[in-house]
């Protein structure tokens, strides 16, 4: 009978969200809502959601109103994602539960708006003091394709990092950009740019004498983001600009930062779209990386013809342009 199945090995990662609340019984008889702040799901970071619990009254014609709790995990996001959800209210005697699940893709509102009546809560749970509340929420992008776009990639050092742990103590070196002083150890400097090393290592230089050089040709934000990523610190919230990434990439071409520039390129071996590649294709050719400029290309060759030829006749000066039309 295996014949008949065939394993999918490579599927979407699924990422997950997890509350638990003790909830005083008296919230229950008090009536009001409890609204957690709004959060965003760990590993997707276009995928936002808060948890919001509250009291509400639903009006019967010829009868006494009803009292219900609605439980509801307001969910955001920007692509197609699934989702399953599973509420549960629960005590030492008795639980009600109830599990939501389907496709969404920009804004909904997941749950139950009469999750359990006040009577039935008061009645089921009636020798209880305390209730527990759990929120378990599985998320998951329903390609590879948008896990790789969309979902988190570290931008930071590789595996050797270790090695540079080897010494401590006060930095000694300063960028100054523009009324910015960033400071970082000389060692790290020296490691990290074959250019800098060069220079430090001599004292005929002015910037070897006074342990500071000035930067006039960069944002402060491209000289932090360089620092840190020195100090072995993730920056991919930072990569997230295309335009400041490729200034990154400049900064690493003019103080030759080979490792630097091989990180860049690990990081859009995995997040290189149809919005950005005509941008980093043009940074890589200006700035020598030339696995980048191979990665984008290659990227760009397997589009269809129409959408190649929008990426070329858009962003691509006229040399570039001439690769693809």
């Amino acid at each position: 009978m295996s014949d008949y199945f065939k394993e999918i090995e490579d599927t979407p990662k699924l990422y997950t969200v997890r509350k638990e609340f003790v909830v005083d019984k008296g919230f229950f008889k008090l009536g009001g809502s409890y609204e957690l702040i709004h959060q965003t799901v760990d590993g997707m970071p276009n995928v936002g959601w808060k948890f919001r619990i509250a009291s509400q009254t639903t009006p019967i014609f010829g009868c006494q109103n009803r009292f219900y709790w609605e439980l509801f995990l307001h969910v955001f996001t920007n692509t197609t994602i699934k989702y399953k959800v599973n509420f549960e209210v629960t005590s030492k005697n008795d639980s009600v539960c109830e599990e939501f699940n389907g496709v969404m893709n920009t804004y909904k509102k997941i749950g139950n708006d009469k999750f359990i009546m006040q009577s039935d809560l008061m009645s089921k749970f009636l020798g209880d003091y305390e209730l527990t509340i759990f929120v378990k929420a599985e998320f998951s992008y329903t390609s590879n394709q948008d896990q790789r776009i969309f979902g988190e990639k570290p931008m930071m050092q590789n595996k050797f990092w270790p090695i540079r742990l080897q010494s401590h103590g006060e930095k000694d070196f300063k960028f100054i950009v523009g009324n910015e002083a960033i400071q970082i150890h000389k060692f790290l400097l020296t490691l990290e740019s074959e250019v800098f090393a060069a220079v430090l290592e001599n004292n005929n230089f002015k910037e070897a004498q006074t342990g500071e050089i000035e930067i006039q040709d960069f944002k402060p934000v491209i000289v932090k983001a360089f620092v840190v990523f020195c100090y072995g610190a993730d920056i991919s919230g930072f990569m997230k600009y295309t335009h400041d990434a490729m200034e990154l990439l400049k900064f690493a071409d003019k103080y030759d930062m080979k490792n630097l520039k091989v990180s860049i390129e690990e990081y859009y071996r995995a997040k290189l779209t149809k919005a950005n590649v005509a941008i980093v294709l043009s940074a890589a050719n200006k700035y020598n990386a030339p696995e980048l400029k191979m990665m984008c290309m290659k990227y760009i060759q397997s589009l269809p013809t129409s959408e190649k030829v929008d990426i070329a006749c858009s962003g691509l000066n006229g040399e570039l342009r001439g690769l693809f039309i």
